[in-house]
């Protein structure tokens, strides 16, 4: 019998090593003139943003210095295509500090 935290970890590490694939293979399409590569880069790093909180914050930190590339990825947010949508909203410089309000004040209710 396997144990929660294991099943967990093992999610995590197959997540991490198929976001590795996603952001390699990325960068060696990126030359290309079909903008593939710069899509799997960032889905690699949806994936990586997922699990790790300082992923979560390098993106964040990211879209806030390039505002075109969040603007991108607002408009991918909005589609709510399932964990992405959650990981981006996450990472959204400007509905950050909204979504750590509205965990406070579950967190006070619960309580």
């Amino acid at each position: 019998m396997t144990k929660p935290g294991i099943h967990r970890k093992l999610k995590v590490a197959f997540r991490i090593a198929i976001a590795s694939v996603f952001i390699v293979l990325g960068l060696i399409i990126t030359p290309l003139p079909i903008p593939l590569g710069l899509l799997m880069i960032a889905f690699g790093l949806i994936l990586l943003a997922y699990d790790n909180n300082r992923m979560t914050r390098h993106i964040r930190i990211l879209r806030r210095r390039f505002p075109g590339f969040s603007r991108k990825l607002e408009m991918l947010e909005k589609k709510n295509i399932g964990f992405v949508s959650d990981v981006l909203k996450k990472t959204n410089p400007a509905k950050a500090m909204l979504l750590k309000l509205e965990e406070a004040a579950e967190t006070e209710t619960d309580s």
